[in-house]
């Protein structure tokens, strides 16, 4: 179905961006609130700080109360 993807590539391109600009550990910081293992990054990076980690939490809630519920499982 190539209307549903496309319309579904279009939903994420904004978190996506949002991530990139949060480096590796936004990226890694997301897995770990979405169940997957993100994990600490490596040294010199450092944790994404508490104003990023609640920047991605609302952009994820935001992102899982608009999915299908056969995805949030």
């Amino acid at each position: 179905d190539v209307a549903r993807a496309e319309s579904q590539q279009q939903k994420l391109t904004g978190p996506s961006k949002m991530l990139s600009q949060y480096s590796i550990s936004g990226v890694k910081y997301a897995l770990d609130q979405l169940g997957y293992y993100g994990g600490a990054p490596r040294l010199p990076l450092l944790p994404a700080s508490e104003s990023v980690r609640r920047a991605i939490d609302e952009m994820l809630a935001e992102i899982v109360s608009k999915s299908p519920a056969s995805l949030r499982t």
